[in-house]
């Protein structure tokens, strides 16, 4: 999978520009958790070949993401997708065409599965990929981030387009 951080405006329109032909994306944020609204951080975005981590941060304008993430014609899988709405919401950003992986996970396994149904167990009882979710609580206004926090935000997209893919065979 090729992982490559954006931080600038013009490499945010061109990864826009090439994410505009993709069918489904997985969409996932990092915030920092004090504050209300939380602070957004990181916006993870993977596709079939790809994981592109935007940095708001450095990035004066994020606007331009509105033209996929309210693009009808591709499928945003996002765990728990009330979350990424509310912070990306100030931006003026809404999420269209969602496909939200805790509430399939919840509609196939039903409320009381083993595990439940947070990203981690979900994705190791669907995937069988182990997540380490120590960075969940990392200080992600840090830069640069180091090469976990990277590992460990683009695999909580990429792994969202997997369940996507399981989970639509399951229920169509």
């Amino acid at each position: 999978m090729d992982i490559k951080i954006i931080d600038t405006q013009d490499g945010l329109k061109e990864v826009v520009q090439k994410l505009k032909s993709e069918t489904i994306i997985g969409v996932d944020t990092e915030t920092r958790l004090f504050g209300n609204p939380p602070a957004l951080c990181l916006i993870q975005i993977a596709a079939q070949e790809s994981c592109r981590l935007i940095d708001p941060l450095a990035i004066d304008d994020i606007s331009p993401l509105k033209d996929i993430f309210e693009d009808r014609k591709i499928v945003k899988a996002i765990h728990f997708a009330n979350f990424e709405r509310s912070v990306l919401r100030p931006f003026g950003i809404e999420l269209h065409n969602v496909y939200d992986t805790c509430t399939h996970s919840r509609k196939i396994r039903g409320r009381q599965v083993t595990g439940g149904h947070n990203l981690k167990d979900v994705s190791f009882r669907e995937l069988g990929i182990v997540m380490d979710k120590s960075y969940q609580r990392a200080d992600w206004t840090t830069r640069p981030l180091t090469e976990g926090m990277i590992q460990y935000a683009a695999l909580d997209a990429i792994v969202l387009v997997k369940l996507y893919k399981i989970f639509k065979k399951i229920i169509p």
